[in-house]
């Protein structure tokens, strides 16, 4: 799809729902995914994007939630059981 014709569907489906939505929320979202979900590597993530500085995807993308260091703190806590550590 071209980048007139994803607008043109956002500004139909914002028109139906009076949902207020870009097609960069979309690509913030999917990047978002890719880094905490999926766990791709912030290089190849910045790459993808196409940012020219690691650090625009490290600033905008690695901003971690109270839910999200918790979530961490807690596997790494099984791991160290699991090991015996």
């Amino acid at each position: 799809m071209t980048y007139s014709a994803v607008r043109s569907l956002i500004r139909r489906l914002q028109r139906r729902t009076g949902v207020r939505v870009t097609p960069h929320m979309f690509r913030h979202t999917r990047a978002t995914k890719w880094i905490k979900d999926e766990h791709l590597s912030l290089p190849t993530t910045s790459r993808v994007l196409r940012h020219q500085s690691i650090e625009t995807t490290n600033k905008i993308y690695l901003a971690y939630t109270d839910k999200d260091l918790r979530a961490a703190m807690s596997k790494s806590g099984e791991k160290r059981r699991k090991h015996g550590e």
